[in-house]
């Protein structure tokens, strides 16, 4: 069941095609302020085109999508990477840390980029990442921490900034499966917190299960699950 609060994604007839081959096939979807969603399905459906449109890094080619008031199928790739500065976050499969900046940096990188003044952005980053479980590793390099760790600190670098909406591709993907539930149920109490919006794709039912929506893209449409 969606939440009652305002409407933070909309998207009506939402089309995407690699050549001949339709990914997506006049696709509908409304999410509001807190809902959770796990988009599921089976390698191959689209989910992560999907997911890249939805958080404007792939360009919509049919349809429209509006997330936060904003008409993602009329902007340019300068217009939705600002959009994505400000007010998105995104945890990646593969962490995507700096490999030359610590813990600490990684995670402060994103207040830099919004023009924080150093102290504040200090302890803004060290608040999330004591949040996640990290402040043992603050000056820890990425190569040195391990898969769990490295996720932790990149789901606290998309939460720095408090965004509200984040988006995930296989977020415990690289994952044992304790590491996993243990990244997951932090994940799940930071989102509760702030009532933030989240979009994760996922082939995972524990994943799926910190979720209050679950969908299944199957022929290019969303199907309730």
């Amino acid at each position: 069941m969606a939440s009652d609060g305002p409407v933070h994604i909309k998207a009506q007839g939402l089309s995407h095609a690699y050549g001949p081959t339709r990914i997506l096939d006049g696709l509908d979807l409304t999410l509001s302020r807190g809902d959770r969603l796990a988009i599921m399905g089976p390698s191959g459906a689209g989910k992560s085109t999907l997911l890249n449109c939805l958080a404007g890094l792939d360009r919509v080619q049919q349809g429209s999508l509006e997330v936060l008031g904003n008409s993602l199928h009329r902007m340019n790739e300068t217009e939705r990477a600002e959009l994505r500065r400000k007010s998105f976050g995104i945890v990646f499969q593969f962490f995507h840390l700096l490999p030359t900046l610590s813990a600490l940096e990684n995670v402060e990188l994103p207040l830099l980029m919004q023009g924080e003044k150093s102290s504040g952005r200090r302890a803004k980053s060290r608040d999330i990442l004591e949040k996640v479980g990290m402040t043992h590793r603050l000056d820890a390099f990425p190569e040195t921490l391990s898969g769990g760790e490295r996720q932790r600190v990149a789901i606290a670098r998309a939460l720095v900034t408090e965004p509200p909406v984040l988006f995930a591709d296989e977020p415990t993907g690289n994952l044992d499966e304790s590491t996993g539930d243990a990244v997951l149920g932090l994940l799940a109490n930071l989102l509760k917190e702030k009532q933030t919006t989240f979009v994760m794709v996922t082939h995972s039912p524990q994943a799926a299960a910190i979720c209050n929506r679950r969908m299944v893209l199957h022929h290019g449409q969303l199907e309730s699950r």
